[in-house]
């Protein structure tokens, strides 16, 4: 098994949102991916909590599921079989009642050997903001993937500010439709324009009220994509 990605320090919350779900076959870049979901309860008294799933590849389409989980307890559950689907292409939010609060973090496997660590959208996401690191050359690849979760497109401007300071900003734009989601490399959401070792920060601006980003650092070759 090989691991890219982190899970990092976490704070009881009363609202998770995990910014990408796919289960299923070929549901990543072609190849099997299983999504797993472990959810703590701190409490001493059992917490109500909702999972809604939301199908980006079904047009938006959510799917529920509530559970009651006792104090100082938790549950371990698998995507797929917890919503009894399968998932190309898909987000969750984990919501708690009565203001209580929990635990939450998402796992994939991908073809049964490389495990991710999804990341955690805290609170709620606005339509601004800077990946202070991003790199892209013939070993290493940053996946950027952006969602669209309103009902009106958005317009996204993305600027990749090099390391070095002696190369120029990189800029561009794009239209993201009502539930679209884009997941490219860096170097191809620029058009090949940042070449190869090139380390840098990327920021977003978004012409809507919420979007959805988040990265993926692997090594591609070992990770077979």
């Amino acid at each position: 098994t090989q691991l890219d990605g982190s899970f990092h320090l976490i704070e009881p919350l009363s609202e998770f949102v995990f910014s990408r779900v796919h289960s299923g076959s070929q549901s990543f870049d072609g190849l099997q991916a299983s999504t797993f979901i472990s959810i703590g309860n701190p409490n001493s008294e059992p917490v109500d909590v909702t999972a809604t799933l939301y199908r980006t590849d079904k047009n938006g389409e959510s799917l529920q599921k509530s559970v009651s989980i006792p104090g100082s307890q938790a549950l371990e559950a698998s995507i797929s079989d917890w919503f009894g689907v399968e998932v190309r292409e898909g987000y969750l939010r984990i919501t708690v009642e009565d203001g209580k609060k929990i635990v939450a973090t998402l796992r994939m496997t991908i073809d049964n050997q490389t495990l991710l660590g999804i990341p955690l959208l805290q609170e709620r996401p606005g339509n601004e903001g800077s990946l202070p690191l991003v790199l892209e050359d013939s070993i290493f690849t940053t996946r950027i993937r952006m969602l669209n979760p309103e009902s009106k497109a958005q317009t996204i401007q993305l600027r990749f500010n090099p390391a070095d300071s002696s190369l120029d900003p990189i800029q561009t734009s794009f239209r993201l439709g009502p539930g679209e989601v884009i997941e490219e490399s860096l170097n191809a959401l620029l058009d090949g324009a940042v070449g190869t070792h090139q380390m840098g920060s990327l920021r977003l601006i978004s012409t809507g009220e919420t979007i959805f980003v988040d990265t993926l650092w692997t090594d591609r070759i070992r990770a077979g994509f």
